[in-house]
């Protein structure tokens, strides 16, 4: 399946666009899913998937890929065929976004986990959930599997209508099974999200212990993750361990530190091989680790 691209316009005066595209892939039980949209009022707003899932989207994960924007964007509605973003009323205008949802492909009931049968002999785990964070300071929480031995990332999306923070994965040991989530001191009350993961070298493949890809030839398409670090308030390029065969690609990222509450943006990529973080200034200051997830052909 070839992605569906299309032209997202910015402002009318300016005349700006970015390249907006869908795609989807199949691997065993579960279809995963990644574009790039952009989000341009407030309250429901909703996205098509490509290609609907068979019964259930278990998780969508999104990043801002808009230069120097803080705010989070929630995911308020989860269905087959689509999602529904609601963003804080302070948010103007378009505000392009990077997105990832994985769901089920047949008749395979949800577990939380998935053992992905990528192309090299040790295979990566993907592991999704829904979770509530009610308090301020740190927290933990269990996921819902083990996660082998190498590389491993994590992001989270809130799904509370309005709410313009993003959360931070402030520690995560996807072997212990262990995330950590210490909020921003401006988040009240409950806060709902949902988080994806993956774990677990791929052997043969150039990983690292910060960064992995998985192949998956027979259903076009590679994963890659890992956890890098962002130390500037300008354009940082950060290589990926593989090329993508084109630019419709999406990146997620969760800063790996406490107490945020702006999102890690993005800016547009200039080659296959690399993504470019633009942070909020002033929001995001000092050496700042991240996790991310890319999924692409």
């Amino acid at each position: 399946m070839a992605a569906t691209t299309f032209l997202i316009q910015m402002t009318n005066a300016s005349k700006s666009y970015r390249n907006g595209f869908k795609d989807s892939a199949t691997v065993g039980a579960l279809k995963i899913q990644w574009g790039q949209d952009v989000c341009t009022s407030d309250g429901l707003q909703t996205f098509n998937f490509p290609s609907s899932f068979h019964s259930a989207c278990y998780a969508v994960v999104i990043t801002s890929s808009l230069p120097n924007a803080r705010s989070g964007l929630p995911v308020v509605l989860r269905e087959k065929g689509r999602f529904g973003v609601d963003r804080d009323g302070g948010i103007d205008g378009p505000y392009p976004f990077y997105w990832i949802a994985i769901g089920d492909a047949s008749a395979t009931p949800e577990s939380g986990s998935f053992l992905l049968p990528a192309d090299e002999d040790v295979a990566p785990w993907l592991l999704w959930g829904d979770l509530v964070s009610n308090l301020d300071g740190d927290q933990s929480f269990t996921t819902s599997r083990a996660l082998p031995a190498g590389a491993s990332a994590i992001v989270l999306n809130t799904t509370l209508a309005n709410l313009r923070s993003a959360l931070p994965a402030t520690s995560f040991d996807g072997a212990g099974r262990s995330l950590r989530v210490n909020r921003n001191n401006d988040i009240n009350g409950s806060v709902g999200f949902s988080y994806l993961a993956l774990g677990g070298a791929a052997t043969g493949a150039p990983n690292s212990a910060s960064a992995a890809v998985a192949h998956f030839a027979q259903a076009g398409f590679k994963i890659q993750w890992g956890r890098s670090r962002s130390t500037s308030d300008y354009e940082e390029l950060f290589m990926l361990p593989e090329a993508f065969a084109d630019m419709n690609f999406a990146v997620v990222t969760a800063l790996n530190t406490s107490g945020h509450r702006a999102g890690l943006a993005l800016s547009r990529p200039v080659n296959p091989r690399s993504f470019i973080v633009d942070r909020a200034g002033g929001d995001i200051d000092g050496q700042r680790d991240f996790y991310w997830i890319a999924v692409g052909r």
